[in-house]
């Protein structure tokens, strides 16, 4: 496993290619957990924080760092009556 990675080239312009599989599983996940908020909503939560670890050279904990991020938002977005997830 490769801790500094070359920075890879965007092919769709949302997640950058070496991170596509790790956001499908990421946001799969999320979907599972928060079965009331819409799938594209989730994936475009997912995408965006991805987005922010572009210029990253450490790599290794970037999925686990976008999922806890995602979490979080969808946690403090959703209506209290929503607020439980499954673990």
């Amino acid at each position: 496993m490769t801790l500094v990675e070359p920075r890879a080239t965007s092919t769709t312009g949302d997640v950058e290619s070496r991170w596509e599989s790790a956001h499908r599983d990421v946001a799969r996940r999320l979907a599972l957990r928060f079965e009331r908020v819409d799938v594209e909503l989730i994936e475009a939560i997912v995408a965006r924080h991805f987005e922010g670890y572009a210029d990253a050279r450490i790599t290794l904990y970037v999925p686990v760092l976008v999922e806890r991020a995602a979490t979080e938002e969808l946690r403090r977005s959703a209506p209290a009556s929503e607020r439980m997830s499954r673990p």
